[in-house]
């Protein structure tokens, strides 16, 4: 008696991790079709405009005092944080 519990659980182990393995498998190859399917910046709510519109242009001074013209940095990236506190 003992020994068909043991080969059937062996068995049911043997069941169960296949289609684990299958069910990951399965999973893993339908991520990728997804993540190629969309793209990283569609999916990050990224638009681009239709109309380009440049920034008005500044001068501003820093924390060490210099001046910094907005003009200097055509063509890059700029992330301006203006804050306050009250």
């Amino acid at each position: 008696m003992k020994k068909t519990y043991l080969a059937k659980r062996y068995i049911l182990k043997k069941v169960l991790g296949i289609l684990f393995i299958s069910g990951m498998a399965t999973l893993f190859a339908l991520s990728g079709t997804v993540a190629l399917a969309t793209d990283p910046l569609s999916a990050a709510g990224v638009i681009e405009f239709k109309k380009k519109i440049s920034a008005p242009g500044f001068v501003i001074e820093d924390l060490a005092g210099r001046l910094v013209n907005l003009e200097d940095y055509r063509g890059k990236v700029v992330l301006l944080d203006f804050w306050t506190t009250w």
